[in-house]
């Protein structure tokens, strides 16, 4: 965290210091702190798939669901190919207990994860137990 205070003394506005940032005070729980350096990337770069994936990482974790979905909604637009945006709704919609979208998600998600992904490990769980398997 330090090295990215730095950068972001020199360079205020760089988006790497300023996602990393982000991406650092998730990592320490840090989940309302990590959405100034999120909202500043995004109000500078709108268009940061990365400022978006970590802000709704960090609003799931503070429990704003509608506000982690159109994060995540917004990260399929800009990246349509990973699968990270649709993890995120499939577990919304899981959290909601709205079974047919966290279905449709969990396997969009899946073919195009990496089979040794944590996100993908997880998604297949949860297919099971959607399906009444444990």
């Amino acid at each position: 965290l330090a090295l990215t205070e730095t950068q972001l003394k020199l360079a205020p506005t760089s988006p790497r210091a300023l996602v990393n940032k982000g991406g650092i005070l998730i990592q320490m729980k840090q989940f309302d702190t990590a959405l100034a350096p999120l909202n500043k990337l995004i109000e500078l770069q709108p268009n940061h798939p990365g400022a978006h994936l970590n802000r709704a990482l960090a609003l799931m974790n503070l429990n704003r669901l509608d506000d982690a979905a159109k994060d995540y909604r917004r990260l399929l637009e800009l990246a349509p190919t990973t699968p990270n945006g649709h993890f995120g709704l499939a577990e919304i919609a899981w959290q909601r207990k709205q079974t047919t979208d966290a279905k449709k998600h969990y396997e969009a998600g899946l073919k195009l994860a990496s089979t040794n992904a944590p996100e993908a490990k997880l998604a297949q769980q949860r297919l099971k137990e959607l399906s009444g398997g444990k």
